[in-house]
């Protein structure tokens, strides 16, 4: 048996992200340091898109072996810092593979 299959995804995001931060620097300001960060948890959601394939092999007529994969992708925007919305590439590529059981 083989499956396969394409479509929008939908992604939900919640990121820890930088919102200020502090340093110190003096003459002649060729070195800073760094003093602290503020972080706090932006979330965003977006649609991608997502697609993948599946292989299934039965031994009987209702057991067998399956392996799939999928991959999905897509931009989510957050909100950031002094109002920047930085994207944040979400989603990945995905295998399973497993006993497969018709009923």
């Amino acid at each position: 048996m083989v499956t396969v299959f394409a479509g929008p995804t939908w992604f939900q995001v919640t990121q820890g992200m930088v919102t200020d931060f502090t340093y110190t620097d003096s003459y002649p300001y060729d070195t800073a340091s760094f003093g602290s960060a503020v972080t706090s948890d932006s979330s965003g959601s977006a649609i991608g898109f997502g697609g993948g394939a599946g292989l299934g092999y039965f031994f009987t007529k209702a057991v067998g072996l399956a392996v799939s994969a999928q991959y999905s992708q897509g931009d989510v925007a957050l909100p950031g810092a002094a109002g920047t919305t930085p994207s944040v590439k979400a989603g990945g590529f995905t295998a399973g593979f497993g006993l497969a059981v018709r009923y």
